[in-house]
């Protein structure tokens, strides 16, 4: 439900841009798929539902618990989304044919641990910055004298 209610509400800022453009006001635009990411005050929202399931399980409310998954729920497409977004950054500026061959690999193998890892991967950018720490180290690499 809360995956489908995402799809219309991407149905509903299209179709809005659309008629906004079409009565001459300015829309800005999203930025490219692959430089989406969380920023860290998102993570307060995952602390909250792990100190509710953490709560759940001291004083056995099932209130806590519905709270937890709730929020959960709300942020697992979320962390799914800028993790492949993050994947799909390392591989335009990579070119690395190691990754897409584990990551298919890894899909057929193990699914779930695939997603779990994507979804961990997103929240490590939002604490880590990996696409700022990247640049930053491509700046200061040495030109290759070579050629």
């Amino acid at each position: 439900l809360i995956f489908i209610a995402m799809v219309q509400a991407l149905f509903c800022y299209i179709i809005s841009g659309a008629v906004f453009r079409r009565l001459g006001i300015t829309v800005q635009t999203m930025p490219k798929f692959r430089d989406w990411h969380m920023g860290w005050p998102a993570l307060w929202g995952l602390i909250i539902a792990l100190l509710a399931y953490l709560g759940y399980h001291y004083l056995h409310y099932d209130i806590l618990k519905e709270i937890a998954l709730n929020i959960l729920y709300i942020y697992y497409p979320i962390m799914m989304a800028t993790g492949i977004s993050l994947v799909v950054w390392f591989y335009k500026n990579t070119r690395s044919l190691f990754m897409p061959i584990v990551l298919i690999v890894g899909a057929f193998l193990f699914p779930s641990g695939i997603i779990i890892s994507i979804m961990m991967f997103s929240l490590f950018d939002t604490v880590v910055d990996f696409r700022g720490s990247f640049r930053r180290n491509a700046k200061n690499r040495p030109k290759n004298p070579m050629g």
